[in-house]
């Protein structure tokens, strides 16, 4: 999709100015943890070679999909940020709107979950299955197993809409037609805000997902050998005076803004 190798908006500042009528600088969520995540990027040097490794913690009990984050089990899970891709023109790193997902798993699950803060809370799709990368804010899971060429995609609206889309190769839907497939995710999301107004300001969306493992197997199977990679990212939409803007960010980070980039994605690791 050519949509992720555009280039970042630069429009925070213009974003600010629409929301509030002056600039301020973010107040991360649990600052103290980002720095944790943070040293699981990549590096931007050309030639260095570093591993990036995500772990989903074993829940002790089911997860509640809610989009709530108030299981005992995500306080134990390890908090990532989100990143600016290194291409990004003026050097910045981080999103203003921050936010940080987390993993767990259990014998059957895999599950995320993530909060986003997010001035100005966009998304039109009104149903699962939808392109919901055009019509507003979203997050994207992308899960590739390490020994083959396909992969999925999946999208997480804070309107509680999912879409999964199944790659055979980087960028090429199947020959069939059939790129989206639906999965068989508990998915839920809730808004600290308005929906769609954009005369307000919001404080932001979280979300919780439960994939089951037979959902992303095709032919292969998602174990605990560490033979499947991941990348998390966000499109942050908003409304501007030139119009509607989208902000890019992803983890781990990527050299360029392109989420099918997959040699680039981090290795998935589940706790035993």
């Amino acid at each position: 999709m050519a949509r992720h190798s555009e280039l970042n908006i630069l429009a925070t500042k213009e974003h600010k100015k629409h929301k509030r009528g002056l600039c301020f600088p973010c107040v991360p969520l649990w600052p103290s943890l980002f720095l944790l995540a943070s040293c699981l990027l990549c590096s931007c040097r050309t030639g260095m070679t570093v591993t990036k490794t995500m772990v989903a913690a074993r829940a002790s009990s089911a997860v509640n999909i809610d989009g709530v984050l108030d299981e005992e089990d995500w306080s134990r899970a390890v908090p990532y940020g989100l990143f600016f891709s290194c291409d990004r023109a003026d050097g910045q790193v981080q999103p203003e709107e921050g936010g940080i997902f987390k993993l767990l798993r259990d014998e059957n699950n895999i599950y995320l979950a993530g909060r986003f803060k997010d001035l100005d809370v966009l998304a039109t799709g009104e149903a699962d299955d939808m392109p919901h990368y055009k019509l507003g804010d979203v997050c994207e899971i992308f899960l590739k197993p390490q020994d083959y060429s396909w992969y999925w995609e999946i999208l997480l609206t804070p309107r509680g809409k999912k879409t999964g889309i199944f790659w055979a190769e980087r960028k090429q839907k199947p020959a069939d037609g059939t790129e989206h497939r639906r999965l068989d995710l508990e998915y839920a999301a809730n808004i600290e805000g308005t929906l769609n107004a954009s005369e307000d300001e919001d404080g932001g969306w979280s979300f919780e997902v439960g994939i089951p493992l037979t959902e992303l197997a095709n032919p292969g199977r998602l174990n605990a050998s560490g033979d499947w990679t991941i990348l998390v990212a966000r499109q942050n939409y908003f409304e501007t005076e030139d119009g509607r803007q989208r902000e890019f960010s992803m983890c781990p980070r990527l050299t360029r803004t392109d989420f099918h980039n997959a040699e680039e994605y981090g290795l998935l690791k589940l706790a035993e």
